[in-house]
């Protein structure tokens, strides 16, 4: 993986908070892959967060958007929500996260054209694909 190319990352879950909370993980990797590494030392930090969006799709995208940007802002990188409501349209959630010396691959953006939130028939699993822009 180069920086400044098109990162692409399958994902997955259960349900679509399952799915959600996989995504955040997967951006939270991408940034600093240790993160999510058993027995952290790393002074821990929460956030409460809203988003609204026309759909499920633009509303994922929005979601790791804004985390992004408080990761940005706040110097964090975030590994858990906890979803107080969540739907087609909107969700409120606290974040929690680790306070990061450094960030080691900062993501620019992600795409939200690529998002496409599907439930495979096979196993059941919602998935997606997303891109970040690196």
């Amino acid at each position: 993986m180069t920086d400044g190319e098109p990162t692409r990352v399958h994902a997955w879950g259960k349900t679509i908070n399952e799915l959600f909370g996989n995504c955040l993980c997967a951006v939270a990797s991408l940034m600093k892959p240790s993160v999510l590494a058993a027995g952290t030392k790393a002074r821990k930090a929460k956030q409460f967060l809203r988003v609204d969006a026309v759909d499920i799709n633009t509303l994922l995208a929005e979601f790791l958007s804004k985390v992004i940007g408080l990761s940005d802002i706040h110097n964090l990188i975030f590994t858990k929500v906890i979803f107080k409501h969540i739907g087609d349209n909107f969700l409120e959630g606290e974040l929690s996260g680790v306070l990061a010396d450094t960030i080691e691959r900062e993501i620019k953006a992600v795409s939200y054209h690529d998002v496409d939130i599907k439930r495979n028939p096979i196993s059941g699993l919602y998935e997606t694909t997303l891109v970040f822009d690196i």
